[in-house]
């Protein structure tokens, strides 16, 4: 029956053969939804284990699904079924539990048969051990995280208890003109200047009890001239020892390019300065995704996020682009399925933006689906209005965890001009469609 199924679609009986034959060792149970009928074939035998042979139903019967789902990932199911009977292109990943109370992770995907949308083939894959994978491999970028030299700009390590070197990569070796054999002679404070014990302390305090701090520090430069960057303090452990990790960026001769001298005086001066220079940089670009480029590039702090997303609503349908290295290569059409819980769990009321420090920590399905396959570790999400009508919403990415602050909002937000100024006034915005 299952080879007669097959051989309706595919007309050389060799390539069918071997098309059962493939899909067959595949980890996954197949299936062909009939629009008209709403029933479902499957296309070989795989078993979901915590489905307990109960496949076909779990897919047919909402309500017997919902026995099985964990509440909150309920609605991900309602949601790619009527993809499924719409005959739109989905996929969803979801949290199931066996007879025994067990946990699972499901991941499902559809799509119409091209040329004859009433034939929509599509899978089920049971993915706890990959989850768990991802898990482990977060755990371990900690530890990844010390492995510096794959930096291009001054990283060093410290211990956190007594301040002393233990690491250095090659632009900071080149920057301070140090040698390795006296590095543990070393301290961090010992390499700034201009800076008194007492902001020191300040500084040391705010590692220890947010775990980060950036701001602008002075430096000796190679000639012993004085020059400033902005600096990230950032507490890390590494194989149960506790460490410094500074990182330093736009290495300059002033302390504020073309602003005074006191950068605690004119932050508000910085800010002004910045969202009139980002409007600058993006006025007249009529690319969307070059203008995320351009913000990705031009941070208030350095190196705060590493990629970006933004989701606009036109009429019933979505669209979203992509910026940054995590992201490189992806189709932004594989990412529209996730643009509605997106945009939801940040316009509910009372809620307006929403930041989440770790995803690895994170029950969330949208999380592992969405941000963790990318190596995003926490994201900064916030909408976007404009005369009390949504405009999109911008999700900052980093890979790094708690990157973003609730106290930063207001810079966080000074990307926004940028954004009125040349994505939103638009009427047409190119590509990367769903229908609600």
């Amino acid at each position: 029956m299952m080879n007669e199924k097959i051989n309706n679609f595919i007309a050389d009986k060799r390539t069918a053969e071997e098309f059962l034959q493939f899909i067959g060792n595949l980890p996954a149970l197949f299936w062909n939804y009939h629009r008209d009928t709403r029933k479902i074939d499957f296309l070989n035998s795989c078993k979901i284990s915590p489905l307990e042979h109960r496949e076909k139903k779990f897919l047919e019967d909402l309500v017997f699904a919902q026995s099985l789902c964990v509440s909150q990932d309920f609605f991900r199911l309602k949601m790619f079924v009527q993809s499924m009977r719409q005959g739109q292109p989905a996929l969803s990943v979801l949290r199931v539990t066996d007879s025994k109370g067990q946990l699972f992770w499901l991941k499902l995907y559809g799509a119409p048969l091209p040329g004859n949308s009433n034939q929509y083939f599509g899978y089920v894959m049971e993915i706890t051990e990959s989850i768990s994978t991802i898990h482990f491999l977060m755990r371990k970028e900690l530890e990844a995280e010390a492995a510096i030299e794959q930096f291009d700009y001054p990283v060093i390590l410290a211990e956190l208890q007594n301040l002393r070197l233990i690491a250095r990569n090659s632009p900071a070796k080149e920057f301070f003109a140090f040698e390795s054999g006296n590095l543990r002679d070393m301290t961090i404070s010992g390499l700034l200047r201009n800076i008194d014990k007492d902001n020191l302390a300040a500084i040391y305090e705010q590692c220890l009890t947010e775990g980060k701090w950036e701001g602008l520090l002075s430096f000796s430069g190679t000639m012993g001239n004085l020059v400033w960057g902005d600096a990230v303090l950032k507490k890390l452990s590494l194989k149960n020892k506790e460490l410094l990790k500074l990182s330093i960026f736009n290495v300059r001769e002033t302390p504020e390019i073309g602003l005074s001298e006191d950068a605690s005086i004119d932050t508000e001066i910085r800010k002004k300065a910045y969202a009139e220079r980002l409007c600058a940089k993006v006025s007249g670009e009529s690319d969307i995704e070059t203008v995320l480029d351009i913000l990705l590039a031009d941070q208030f702090y350095p190196g705060q996020f590493e990629a970006m997303l933004l989701l606009t609503p036109v009429g019933k349908k979505y669209r979203v682009y992509l910026a940054g290295q995590p992201f490189k290569g992806q189709n932004p059409d594989s990412f529209v399925e996730f643009a509605q819980p997106l945009i939801e769990s940040v316009t509910q009321p009372e809620i307006g933006h929403r930041i989440v420090g770790d995803a690895f920590e994170s029950t969330d399905p949208l999380d592992w689906a969405l941000f963790i396959p990318f190596g995003i570790r926490s994201y900064f999400t916030n909408p976007i209005y404009k005369r009390q009508k949504l405009k999109g919403v911008v999700v900052l990415c980093s890979t790094g965890s708690d990157a973003f602050s609730p106290d930063d909002i207001d810079i966080y937000s000074l990307i926004e001009p940028a954004l009125h100024e040349t994505v939103f006034p638009r009427k047409n915005l190119k590509k990367n469609n769903i229908d609600n």
